[in-house]
């Protein structure tokens, strides 16, 4: 019983860790789009 519940521990961790790390994903993303924009907008003035 006590390995079921280190195992249940460890993929709510992981599932936690990979939640976190999407988040991280999206957000760079978004702000490698806004940098791109940004010089765009440099480049034309």
């Amino acid at each position: 019983m006590e390995l079921e519940q280190y195992r249940t521990s460890l993929e709510q961790m992981v599932e936690e860790k990979s939640k976190d790390l999407i988040a991280i994903q999206e957000n760079l993303e978004a702000t490698n789009r806004r940098q791109a924009l940004f010089i765009k907008v440099l480049q034309i003035l």
